[in-house]
């Protein structure tokens, strides 16, 4: 009968293959979590927009033409522009804004989106967007 002391190596082996595999499956796993809850975030944000957005709509066709100057033309902004014209929108037709102008003009804070906005249609565009499951996402409904 063999007196054994500690491990063997074959046993160490598998022991380090069967916790690299549970790490990666973990890490894998929590990518994913973060990225979702990000988009979710995303959504969250552009949904904040669009309410007020809905609000200021209702208002200008009760003839209240104050919203109409709000923010810059889209035009005007190279980014906005360039993504409008990407997404077949006629960007003369919408309003640019920072998160700075989102709180200040709409009295909306803590969102980091830069977002183009026709008041008329109640439409909201995320410039930057955001890549999820291999699609960049510009709006809510996208």
């Amino acid at each position: 009968m063999k007196n054994e002391k500690g491990i063997t190596l074959m046993s160490l082996v598998i022991t380090i293959v069967i916790m690299s595999i549970l790490a990666v499956i973990g890490v894998n796993y929590g990518t994913s979590t973060i990225k979702a809850m990000q988009y979710q975030n995303f959504n969250y944000q552009l949904e904040q927009i669009q309410g007020r957005v809905d609000v200021i709509h209702e208002k200008i066709n009760s003839g209240d033409n104050s919203y109409q100057t709000m923010g810059e033309s889209a035009t005007l902004s190279s980014n906005a522009n360039s993504v409008l014209t990407s997404l077949g929108l006629q960007s003369s037709e919408y309003r640019y804004f920072t998160p700075q102008n989102l709180e200040k003009y709409l009295n909306i804070s803590n969102v980091e989106q830069e977002v183009a906005i026709n008041f008329e249609t109640k439409d909201v565009v995320s410039i930057k967007g955001f890549k999820y499951n291999g699609e960049v996402h510009h709006r809510l409904n996208d």
